[in-house]
């Protein structure tokens, strides 16, 4: 016999969400300060490179944010499934 799946406990949901979005805006910050910061190199067209640390540093941050929308709408369906009553849920079984 196969033992049931164990769900992720909800607090530890939210404290990855709270997690994501508190990082999002601060690495976003931080891009922000390390184009300022670091020295760009000259290159022959006179454009920056397109992939260099303050890009790789806001890609992140737009990782983390959507990281964070996702848990939020995770965390609505924990919610709502943890108050919908067991004999309204469609496709359970019932173990008597």
């Amino acid at each position: 016999m196969t033992s049931p799946a164990q769900r992720k406990q909800t607090w530890k949901i939210a404290a990855a969400t709270a997690g994501c979005a508190a990082a999002c805006p601060l690495l976003f910050w931080l891009s922000g300060i390390a184009d300022q910061k670091l020295v760009k190199p000259a290159s022959p067209t006179g454009a920056p490179p397109a992939l260099n640390v303050p890009s790789l540093i806001m890609m992140v941050a737009v990782a983390a944010g959507l990281f964070a929308v996702l848990g939020v709408f995770w965390l609505v369906v924990r919610i709502r499934d943890a108050r919908t009553p067991a004999w309204k849920k469609p496709g359970r079984k019932r173990r008597f």
